[in-house]
């Protein structure tokens, strides 16, 4: 019976600890966040590069991105970045079949741009994040369609949360970008 009451005692605790954790540390900055779904149209007219990917064998990379601001040094923005292995290119005059690209996730400027503000401000915001219900995509498919977009430092980032298709999509897949689109060239 005591051993009992102990443990609903330290389950408890747990539980208060977790509650004030959340309330108080970065990690509260996650469930502050809101998603708003967008349609495939949407997704297949304003990605500004589309391709057809294989998986790589090292899918995942964890990448460190220092914050710096006037000489001072601030907690890194801690990401995965996944690699795919290109199959075939659907838009994006920049990008080749079999090139090894890096893909950092969606909307990856703003993210920084959060985590900035929040390192050396103590600014929190909440943010709206774009997502994409995948329709046709399975995780076991060895090649599927990716969305992607260009980040402020070229670097290929998801279109949106979840911008990934099955291949039966790719008929659906207009050539031609709806928006307007430029890299940058260094």
């Amino acid at each position: 019976m005591r051993k009992q009451q102990n443990n609903n005692l330290k389950a408890k605790l747990n539980y208060v600890v977790i509650y004030f954790l959340t309330l108080f540390s970065s990690e509260a900055q996650v469930l502050q966040n809101s998603y708003e779904t967008i349609r495939f149209s949407e997704l297949n007219t304003f990605s500004p590069v589309i391709v057809v990917v294989k998986r790589h064998p090292q899918p995942i990379v964890n990448k460190l991105i220092e914050v710096i601001d006037n000489g001072k040094s601030y907690s890194p923005l801690n990401i995965n970045v996944n690699k795919f292995i290109v199959d075939e290119v659907l838009r994006g005059d920049y990008i080749a079949k079999q090139d090894e690209i890096e893909v950092y996730p969606a909307d990856f400027d703003n993210m920084l741009d959060i985590h900035k503000r929040y390192v050396i401000d103590g600014m929190s915001t909440s943010p709206l994040y774009d997502q994409y219900e995948p329709q046709a995509y399975n995780e076991k498919d060895d090649k599927f369609i990716l969305f992607m977009t260009v980040t402020a430092e070229n670097q290929f980032a998801y279109y949106c949360i979840n911008s990934v298709e099955g291949l039966v999509f790719k008929d659906k897949v207009s050539d031609s970008m709806g928006g307007v689109f430029e890299i940058k060239s260094e």
